[in-house]
């Protein structure tokens, strides 16, 4: 499709104020080619010694969890260099996420680890999948659906792919949650 853009971009530019900034452009989603945080971090180690870094998203035509990643990655690489990272430029849905992140670190014993990649698992077997089956549906009819599923699962030792934001239904069927 002509105009589509199929890549993020990232630019450095320096401050006289002991500063940079860091533009984002482009597509940041899965799929698209993206620069990588060692990338933005040769380029701001190129410029004269830095105080503060902030982030300019105005350019950002779409975003999912990649820019998340790229953006985390980065703070922690300044962080560890004592250099300031302000991230209030970019756009709300973002911020949000990585305040999120921040308040909610990760708990590296929660990790359970898998015999075997998940597509593996699931080739072997059926797989079932379910599109947000509860939603909208009230409380007691959204259980009746996941007793149905895991009544399926535990029967014939099906594994069900469910992709939902019914948090309910997946604490109540999920045995591994992939975000």
């Amino acid at each position: 499709m002509a105009g589509v853009v199929t890549r993020g971009e990232m630019a450095v530019f320096s401050k006289t104020d002991g500063s940079a900034v860091i533009c984002l452009t482009g597509n940041w989603k899965k799929g698209a080619e993206l620069p990588g945080s060692d990338e933005a971090l040769e380029k701001l180690e190129s410029k004269p010694p830095l105080l503060m870094v902030t982030f300019d998203a105005s350019g950002l035509t779409g975003w999912d969890s990649h820019l998340l990643i790229f953006i985390k990655k980065m703070k922690d690489h300044l962080k560890e260099r004592g250099i300031e990272c302000r991230t209030d430029a970019l756009p709300e849905g973002v911020t949000r996420l990585l305040n999120l992140v921040v308040a909610v670190p990760e708990r590296p014993a929660a990790k359970i680890p898998h015999p075997e990649p998940f597509i593996t698992a699931v080739g072997g077997r059926t797989a079932a999948l379910a599109g947000s089956a509860s939603a909208g549906l009230d409380p007691i009819s959204a259980r009746t659906i996941d007793d149905l599923i895991l009544q399926i699962r535990d029967s014939f030792g099906s594994t069900f792919v469910v992709v939902t934001h019914e948090l309910t239904s997946i604490f109540a069927i999920g045995s591994d949650s992939y975000f």
